[in-house]
This record gives structure tokens, sequence and C-alpha cells, in this order.
């Protein structure tokens, strides 16, 4: 099926000569007790074949048009019907062209799939790239169930699967969660299975050789309850860095049924700890569900350390109340002192529990008395490379310095700050919003007489930090003094061979040029060297460091980012240290702070931490450049893009406050905001004069003032600018930052996943189990990717209720995922195109899905097999008060077409394993039955909605379209009715 790519994990291990046995179904019989795990033994392999390096991707063997699945077919027909034996398929990867089926067997429990056959050395030099190294095949098992029961199948190494049915049991049940790397915590896939048989089915992207592994396991309810996922440390004779005193846990839990479980958590042994319930986030897990359970303790210890305590947890059936499962975990916190590095765990920006490395500052360095400090301390801000944790990355700034015995650790003149977040975010998306919501973190809970400014950064970073580095100061350049990126890349599509957009994809021949630059736009925002002016212009100093022996991030890209911000005018040092490779431990002698930490880095960081604000920055102007307002935060004058003419192209703010009036330039900009800054002379009543319009705008009174465009009359030529507060615009009439795509941000801020129960249908309960698994799908993938706290929940569900209890302290504020449409949820019904009570004006896009059909503004979409991903406006009234937020609809004209789009979340290969839906996606993706054979060549529509959700053909593409013109769609002007 479509997009099915589960991942397998790279391994270096010499190839064994491919095995010729025949598959034979592994026999499974159901143990009520304490129930056996079978692993299957051979697998049956068709391969390889090319794929891309993104997530969209076809299927070789799908057949274009056909309403019979192909792959499905052709893998039951060879597997379990011992039909088409000697069928070869075309791929360029075999000899003539052509390639054939095979058996890999099982040894010491994992398949090694692996094609010695191929000259791959040969087509790396003759194609020229490591991405011809990539490719998929189609992996298939069989297995014969004796008895009727409930089972759990799980797989490492894949991140998505299938079990087929056949004869009587003839169903396809998935796509189903797998878990892209071994030795961790299994996805488990709750089933009831009749007797029969059955085969579990996969395409499985491999890069040159790799291991993946299948087991059953029949009525166990064993590792339902996981180890504490994320703790805190405990300060000797202090407690833990928490801005109420609550150690905050997160635990792995796993629901192994069929039923919604509720998990409780109480305090065994421990008179001293009692559960904060307000604090804790206790939701109800779905069916085959894996999620957090986050805790929250409070505790009148008063030792230096605190002694290791147990809860117990219990799982309860959700409706009956009937205990299903429990168990006692021990709970230990590591004591640590001042002066040592502190782990910490705070609620990040999407509501899960996220961990952050600390060094006090110095005592002394922030001096100030017990309320109100007289210096507030600046912040080193440290992003880790791939595979650090926050623990190892606040070590590395460790030096022994002449006379002393030990090392010292941290940062001389304040703060240090080391978060970490589980993922291949490359420090973008959610890694930059969890960076930043760390700052946010720290500010609210560093006491007063260490207080710690979150606008007074030092940015600094190695290897894929260095890339997050310079992102994090470019799209936050008000909060950053300088930048220190070390070894940084400047965007991962032009780094390495691990992300590389339309070079092998199966059928790039189907991809539209336009609708590669449609999807292209959606991950601009990642491209540092786009922001560039932000450093140049921003007052950011930067001190960029490479060895000149690095053979993992080339010289190469640090010296290019160094001569953009050159050219922009920026204060940027390029150092690229002689002998030096990727990392190291000593720079000029033993322990004197390496590639992160030396001499040269120390007085770099002291300098930006003790020099007096630039005077040049508050009289010379600046400029603040985004190509999306989500990414991109407020700038040293307190300006802030919230609103684009054309969303998605890169929009600029620039100004000249050399002198009164201020002079202030725009490009692509609707809506800007000025707001009360530290260090900004922008704090009282003066003039404006924006793009020749004069303004006179009052900071005294209001922290924050919005000014808007609006064309002139047709006599007339540029834009008028005025005040917004003044032309009564209704807020949620429109898009902000908070509101504008891509699709991924979704899960940047907290959602719930709300899947429809199909009440009005005549087969409810066969679609509601559908949408349910399917839901689930999506959470676990997002627990798996990023550590993510994702809750299942049916539309039965009252919003009101959710909301209150939403997770340990965040806004009351949700997005939500609709799994299905108006037709089948009612969450869809009640929140997509809602009316405005203070405007009366339909709050939708111009999107309407039914049965035959999905019309997008002048477009209609007809036949079998189209599904819809689509952000959506909500507007929910909280506390009697509006409250804006996104949806992501999920839906089809069919289950077929749903089930495409939901499968668009599969993760690609390590160590680019995303969270879903957050790359190539923009603000909406339609899907023909096409993208099952041909990847993105199968979407017909896709691109950008405007500020006030209308359809803007200059930022989308279309084929297909019976109401309008292949490639560009007329303009629509007035949205749909109804949704």
């Amino acid at each position: 099926m479509l997009l099915i790519l589960a991942t397998v994990i790279v391994v270096i291990i010499f190839p064994r000569s491919e095995a010729k046995v025949p598959i034979k179904p592994l026999l499974v019989s159901a143990h009520k007790s304490s129930g056996t795990v079978f692993n299957f033994n051979s697998w049956a392999l068709l391969g390889p074949f090319p794929v891309s390096k993104s997530e969209l991707d076809g299927s070789p063997l799908e057949i274009p048009d056909n309403d019979v699945h192909g792959l499905e077919s052709i893998v039951a027909d060879f597997v379990l019907r011992g039909k088409r034996k000697t069928e070869k398929f075309r791929s360029e990867y075999g000899r003539e062209g052509v390639v054939a089926w095979k058996t890999g067997k099982v040894r010491d429990g994992k398949l090694t799939v692996h094609y010695d056959s191929i000259e791959w050395q040969n087509l790396v030099n003759g194609i020229g790239g490591m991405e011809i190294l990539e490719y998929q095949i189609i992996a298939a098992s069989p297995f014969r169930i004796e008895s009727t029961g409930l089972y759990q199948v799980y797989c490492s190494g894949l991140a998505s699967f299938y079990v087929d049915g056949s004869g009587s049991a003839a169903k396809s049940i998935g796509p189903l969660s797998g878990n892209p790397y071994f030795g961790q915590y299994q996805i488990r896939n709750a089933i009831h299975l009749k007797k029969g048989t059955y085969l579990v089915r996969s395409r499985v992207r491999v890069k040159h050789q790799g291991q993946m592994a299948c087991s059953i396991d029949s009525g166990t309810i064993s590792q339902t309850i996981g180890a504490i996922k994320f703790a805190p440390d405990w300060i000797q004779d202090e407690g833990v860095m928490d801005s109420e005193g609550d150690v905050l846990i997160s635990l792995e839990l796993r629901n192994p049924f069929l039923h919604f479980i509720a998990p409780t958590v109480s305090v065994v042994g421990s008179p001293r700890m009692e559960i904060n319930m307000r604090r804790s986030d206790l939701h109800d897990i779905a069916p085959s569900q894996s999620a957090y359970a986050i805790v929250a303790l409070l505790t009148s210890s008063q030792t230096p350390c605190l002694e290791p305590f147990q809860l117990l947890v219990t799982l309860t059936h959700s409706t009956t109340g009937i205990e299903e499962y429990s168990e006692t975990i021990n709970v230990a916190l590591r004591c640590r002192q001042r002066g040592q590095s502190i782990l910490s765990t705070f609620v990040d920006e999407d509501a899960s529990l996220q961990r952050v490395a600390v060094v006090h500052p110095p005592a002394g360095t922030c001096t100030g008395n017990t309320t109100t400090p007289r210096v507030s301390c600046p912040v080193l801000l440290t992003l880790h490379g791939t595979g650090i944790s926050a623990s190892d990355s606040a070590d590395a700034f460790k030096v022994i310095e002449k006379g002393d015995s030990d090392y010292t650790f941290g940062f001389r003149q304040g703060w240090l700050l080391a978060p970490s977040r589980h993922g291949a975010h490359n420090w973008e998306g959610i890694g930059r919003r969890h960076a930043l919501a760390a700052v946010r973190w720290l500010a609210a809970t560093a006491s007063p007489a260490e207080a710690a400014d979150a606008t007074r950064l030092i940015v600094c970073g190695h290897s894929m930090g260095g890339h997050g580095a310079w992102l994090f100061a470019a799209t936050e350049p008000g909060r950053t003094m300088c930048l220190n990126a070390n070894a940084g890349w400047n965007r991962k599509e032009q780094y390495g061979d691990s992300n590389t957009l339309f070079l092998h994809d199966l059928r790039l021949d189907a991809v539209d040029a336009r609708l590669q630059y449609v999807l292209g736009a959606a991950v601009q925002e990642n491209m540092v060297d786009r922001h560039a002016r932000n450093l140049a212009r921003g007052g950011v100093a930067v001190l960029a460091r490479v060895g000149t022996q690095d053979a993992t991030v080339h010289p190469w890209y640090t010296r290019r980012m160094a001569r953009v911000v050159a050219a922009e005018g920026g204060a940027v040092e390029l150092v690229e240290v002689a002998g030096k490779e990727h990392w190291w431990w000593d720079t000029v002698a033993p322990n004197d702070g390496g590639a992160v930490n030396d001499a040269a880095l120390r007085t770099f960081f002291h300098a930006c931490a003790t020099a007096p604000a630039d005077p040049r920055t508050f009289s010379r102007g600046e400029t603040l450049e985004a190509v999306n307002p989500a990414a991109v935060g407020v700038s040293k004058h307190g300006l802030r893009l919230l609103q684009q003419h054309v969303p998605y192209q890169r929009s600029q703010i620039h100004t000249n406050v050399s002198r009164l009036p201020w002079l202030v330039t725009t490009t692509n900009v609707r809506r800007f905001s000025l707001s009360r800054v530290p260090r900004s002379p922008a704090a009282g009543a003066w003039d404006l004069v924006i793009d020749g319009t004069l303004i006179t705008v009052d900071l005294r009174a209001h922290a924050t003032v919005e000014l808007c465009a609006q064309a002139r009359a047709a006599d007339a030529s540029g834009e008028h600018w005025w005040v917004c507060l003044d032309t009564g615009e209704h807020p949620h009439d429109r898009r902000r930052p908070e509101t504008y795509g891509p699709i991924r941000q979704v899960f940047e801020s907290p959602y719930v996943i709300v899947y429809g129960t199909a009440a009005d249908a005549a087969d409810s309960a066969a679609i509601e189990r559908t949408l349910q698994r399917h839901a689930v799908f999506v959470a676990n993938l997002l627990h798996n990717t990023g550590d993510a706290r994702a809750q299942v929940m049916p539309d039965t569900t009252d919003w009101a209720t959710i909301d209150t209890a939403h997770s340990a302290g965040s806004e009351k504020k949700l997005n939500v995922v609709f799994i299905g449409g108006h037709r089948w949820n009612r969450w869809a019904r009640k929140f997509i195109n809602t009316t405005d009570v203070a405007t009366t004006a339909r709050l939708a896009p111009p999107l309407r899905v039914d049965a035959g059909a999905i019309e997008l503004g002048p477009c209609r979409f007809q036949g079998k097999g189209h599904g819809l991903l689509a952000l959506v406006p909500i507007v929910a009234l909280v506390a009697g008060d509006a409250v804006d937020a996104l949806g992501l609809l999920v839906d089809g004209v069919d289950m077929d077409g749903l089930r495409d789009v939901v499968e668009l979340a599969t993760p690609t290969i390590p160590p680019m394993v995303r969270q879903p839906y957050s790359n190539l996606l923009p603000d909406y993706v339609i899907t023909s039955a096409r993208v099952r054979s041909e990847g993105a060549g199968g979407i017909v529509a896709a691109g950008y909605w405007g500020n006030r959700w209308e359809f803007r053909p200059d930022v989308a593409y279309t084929s297909g379209c019976h109401h309008g013109v292949d490639g560009i769609a007329p303009h629509s002007t007035t949205p749909k009715d109804e949704l």
C-alpha cells in the first residue's frame, strides 16, 4: 500500500549468503495464561527498487487507476497461494532491469537484508552520490493462527506494516505501528484474529543493508508498564528545579487490550511524597497505544538527597472500572551538587515532558537580593549533535585551568542551558520550539537572585546543533546577543545524502515541477541562509568554527555561511582549527575545553556576556526577514511579522532609526507588530513612516501595537498603513503566526487526536474500528519519533472536559487532529466551519468532502480513492473567551483515500525518522489513488491558504481540476459554506 516505507536500521556487518529455503507459515497458538512469543524465522523478499529520500514515494507493485491493490494481491499470490514464483519485476537495480523474489532467513532473532550480488560501489561511482544506496523492498512472512483470540503483533526495524488475512479471514489490518529502532520499548498492536492463515507485509526501506524482526505474542500483558522515562536530578539540600517544586516524571505505558484503559498512580511507602493531580497528566490510553503518563509529585522532604521510593501504577478498564493490571515501579533521583550539570524535566510546547540540563552560574555572578535582582544572568544556550544526551551536552563545557586539580563545569558568566529532545528534528520545527521552551522554562524557574535573562542569549552548538544554533539565532535575533556555530551545516537538503529531494524517486517522472516548488516551500524556513540578514542586520556577533580535517561536516558549509552573513554586512569571524576533525577534546593542551569550550571560545563567551549592547544596533536600524511568520520571533527593535500578502514567500521589514521619524520599508508584509523590548528605543510615543505612510504609535499604553497594510485607492500607488487596533477587525477572522502552517505546526502546540465513531453510518462499528486504528497509528508514530504527548479519544468526548484536564499546566488551547471528516466525526461537524459570533463570518477554507469527490475552491476532484490532509481553523470558547487553534483534517472520499493520507505520516529511514507530517507538506494536500504507485506524482492538489483561509491560486498546485484550469486554478473569492 501507499507509503508503508518501514525503516530498517543500518548496520555494518559482513553479509551472509542468501537463503533458498521455502517459506513455511509460523504456527501460533493462543495461551490464555502467561502467553507465548512466536518469532518469524523466514521472510519472502522482493526487490530492491528505487525510492526517494523523503516520505513521499509509491509502491513498485501498485497498479495505477486500478481498484485492485496490486501490492496486496501480488504478495498474497506468492506467499500464501504459491503462485507467480518465476515472475520478474522491473527495477534499475537488477541485471537486465529485473528483480525477483528471494528468501531471507532469520538468524539470532533478526533478518539481515542485503543484496551482495549488486555492485554497490560501481553504482555509487557511476550514478554519483550515496543516495543510490537507499532502496525499498517488499517483505512478507506467513503465520497460521490455530485458535481464535487476542494477539499482539510487533516489529522492530519497521516503522509500519500490515497483517493480511486469507480465505474466510480475508481482510487487511493496518497500517500498524512498528518500532524503527532496535533496543527500545516495543509498540504492540492488539488484534483479534480468527483461526486461519495470515501474513505480515511491509514495504521496507534499507540503506545498503539492514535488519528487521517481527513477533507475535499470544495472551500476555507483560511489559504493559515500562520504566521511568524521564526524571529530574535532586539538587543537594535544595530539591528539584521546578517553578512549584514538583518532581515531574514521565512513565511509559502500553495498552495491550482492545478497549481504553485508565492509569492511576499512587506513592508507596513514602509519607513525604504525594501526587499533585493538578499538574499530573494521566489521560486514558487507546487500544494498542503506547503513551507517557506525566506524574507530578509534591514532596516535603528536607533531606540532602531524596531517598528512593515506589509508585504503584494501576490500569483499569475505562468503561467498567475493572482493574486490568498493576505494577510497582522503583524511582530513584540522582543526587547532584551545584557546580555539576543538573538534569531537569519540564513541560514542552506540545505539552509533552522533556529534558534539559543546566549548570548554575558561579556564586556571586548574578548579584542581587532574594526578591529583586540588580543584574540578570545571560544564558549560554548549547544545542547538541546527533545522539548526544542533555547531560553529555552540558558536561562538554568543562575545563581544567592552570592551577586547578579538577574540572570546572559550565559558563563562568551565567547559566549554561542544554536542552535535548529525541528525534530527527535537527533543531527545526518542534526542535526549535523545544529550545525556546527551555529558555522560557529557565527564566521562569531560576531564583530571583540568579535570574536568567531570556533576552540575553549566547547561542552555540556543534554539528546538528551547529545547524540548530545558526537557525535559532537567525530566527530569534531579539533574544540573541552572540552566536557560536561549530561544524554546522546550512540546509539538510544539501548536507550529505539523508534528505536529498526529488532525485531517485520511484516515479519522479510523474512529479510536476510546480508541485515540487509547492512542496519544497514547506521546508524553506529551515534553510539558515534564507535568514542571514537577521544575523547581519540584527546586531548578532558571529563566531563560526570548524576543524580543517572535518570529514563529517566539511568546512565548505561553515565557509559558505560566513560569506553570506559577511555579504550582508554582518560581524562574522571564521576560524578553521588546524589539524582537527569533527570533534576533539583538547585544542592546544590536555583538558583545555576542546571543540566547544576552549580558551578562544571562553574568551568569546565572556566578551558577549560582559559587553554593553552595541549602540549601532539601535542607531542604524535592522532588517527582519522571514518566509513564514510562525517560524521567526521578535527582533531587537521589537518587530515581528504577523501576516504576509503572499504566503511562504520572502518578507522583509527594514528600519532606519538614525533619526525621527523612524523610516520603515516592507516587502510582502500585510501585518506586523511593534513591542516594548529591553534596551530598545521603542518604548514611548513617536512617529513612523511606513512605506510612505506617517503613523504615530504609543507603546506607553500598550506593550504591543499591531500595524496593518491595505492597498490604496486605484488612483494611488503603494499601500496604506494604520494601527490595527483602530480598525475594529475581529482577531478570529484571520490567521496569525499561531495558526499559520504548514501542516506540521499542528503538532508544535498541545493537541489531541479525535477519531470519528460514525454514529450515523450503517456500518458504524467497522468504521469506528478503522478510524480508531488510524488514530493510534499516528499517535504511536508521534510517540516513537519525538517522545510526544499524543492523546487519542473518540468524538463522543466532551471538549470542555478534556480541555480543562489537559496536561501539566498547559494553556487552555488545543489543536485537534480529526481522523475522519464531517460524515464520520462529530467533532469535525462541530468545530470545522463554525460561525464567528462577532462578525457572522464563516471560519473555514473552501473545502467540501463527500462520497464522490473533494471540492477545493473552484476545483472538483472526482472519483474513488481521493484523500485529504488540510489545516482548518478552530475557534472554541474556553471560559467564555474565544481561543484560536489549528485543526488537521484527515479525510477521504472513501476509506482507501483516507488510509492513503494516514500513511503519509510514515517516517523514512534513520537518521531521518521525523515526526509524522513534518516534511514537504504545505497547508493542504489532496491525493488520488495514483499516490500508491506514483508517490508525490499522485498528489492532485497542494498549496497554502490565505490570511482568511481563502484558496490562493498563486501558491497552489492543481491537476485534474474539473471546474478550473490545471496547473493554476482560478481564484475563488467566496469560500464554500460547508465542509
